[in-house]
């Protein structure tokens, strides 16, 4: 076993670790992996919910003027350097990002399936995925 190092934790003591063994810390960690699939599970379903068409996905980028628009299907990435806003696209589902840089002053809000973030300024910026 090594020395502790100043940047990891602290070790814990052996008393505790003994204890939670014997109260069932396995039960503990599979109640934790069962939660966390669940979430996975319902956080991805949640995309498909706002979407018009099964198996798609909506982007939108909503604000004043124009934008620089980069959104990325999976691993696809295409872009829009003079989107007129407010700016759409219905695309196949799946790990969607919509990145926008407002051109000018103003408040620029972007959606990807049901996360939404909005930004406001000079080139004010706001990213998106879902």
């Amino acid at each position: 076993m090594t020395a502790w190092q100043p940047w990891q934790p602290p070790p814990l003591p052996a008393d505790l670790v003994h204890q939670a063994r014997r109260r069932g810390g396995s039960r503990v960690f599979a109640v934790l992996a069962a939660v966390g699939l669940l979430l996975f599970v319902g956080g991805s379903a949640g995309g498909v919910a706002l979407s018009r068409q099964p198996g798609t996905v909506v982007l939108e980028v909503t604000g004043p003027g124009t934008a620089h628009i980069t959104w990325y299907v999976g691993t696809d990435m295409d872009q829009d350097l003079e989107a007129v806003l407010p700016w759409r696209l219905e695309t196949r589902a799946g790990q969607v990002t919509v990145n926008a840089q407002l051109l000018g002053t103003g408040e620029i809000a972007c959606r990807a399936g049901p996360k939404e973030h909005r930004a406001s300024g000079e080139y004010a910026y706001v990213s998106c995925t879902g």
